[in-house]
């Protein structure tokens, strides 16, 4: 399920061009006045077991137009921005919700803002093949026995769709098990994930972002992304991100509205 959140403030609304790490502070902050004892599990232990854990949510940044990058910060010339969050758990959807609307107003990066309106968005249909645009980077990395750090893949990198395909095996297998039913191992299908090429040539091929989350440099790439996968597969990517680090804001995308994706 997926939400929107929308929010007002008095324009320019100012924010620092790292914040990813503030939103999360925000959704676990949420999170908390709902439940704590949920707060406290999903941010010390997720889903899963071993070193194989998951949260099973993503989120956006902040959107709005006009916007533009002016002394190392986001600066927005409007009065209202948006703000998608998504997950698979109905749990984790339904306190967030409900710390939303124990609340008149939301502290973010340092601007206050009035909580405006929050939306259920629909749940689109999932076929062998989607168009995505990408709401955040998407970053997927891979660590080798005796690799101290982990290594980043570029999408023209052989292990970058298997990597990909693998972590949604492991997330959807994970939920499958949390909604109670019997584990189903997706068809055997083809998966493949390619970026815009008309997108990558209209941007002199630079759809590589580097991200500061709270000290660590991570890399990732945003683009529009068409996706040839199990349909299972495509709704779990939709539900919780594609790629890693998802509860640090990245891996979201959304359905591709008509004609060529388009970034927001």
């Amino acid at each position: 399920m997926s939400i929107r959140v929308h929010l007002r403030a008095p324009p320019p609304i100012v924010i620092p061009l790292n914040y990813a790490h503030q939103l999360a502070s925000v959704i676990y902050r949420l999170l908390d006045r709902s439940s704590s004892a949920y707060a406290t599990f999903l941010h010390g232990q997720g889903y899963g077991t071993g070193d194989r854990r998951f949260k099973l949510f993503t989120f956006s940044p902040l959107f709005g137009q006009p916007r533009q990058v002016v002394y190392g910060h986001l600066r927005f010339e409007i009065a209202v921005v948006t703000w998608s969050i998504t997950s698979p758990v109905e749990a984790f959807i339904r306190h967030v919700v409900q710390g939303i609307l124990s609340l008149d107003q939301l502290a973010i990066a340092g601007v206050t803002f009035v909580i405006a309106q929050v939306e259920t968005l629909p749940e689109p249909s999932f076929t062998d093949e989607m168009r995505f645009t990408c709401l955040s980077p998407l970053t997927m990395s891979v660590r080798t026995s005796g690799q101290r750090w982990a290594q980043y893949l570029a999408p023209d990198n052989p292990q970058f769709a298997a990597a990909i395909r693998a972590n949604l095996e492991r997330k959807n297998a994970l939920v499958q098990a949390l909604q109670g039913k019997a584990a189903e191992v997706p068809p055997a299908k083809a998966f493949s994930l390619t970026f815009d090429p008309h997108y990558q040539a209209r941007h002199g091929g630079r759809i590589s972002k580097l991200l500061d989350y709270k000290g660590t440099k991570i890399r990732g790439y945003q683009a529009p992304l068409t996706v040839t996968s199990p349909p299972e597969l495509l709704h779990i990517g939709y539900a919780c991100g594609f790629g890693d680090r998802n509860s640090q804001g990245f891996g979201m995308v959304e359905v591709a509205r008509g004609g060529a994706p388009q970034m927001p």
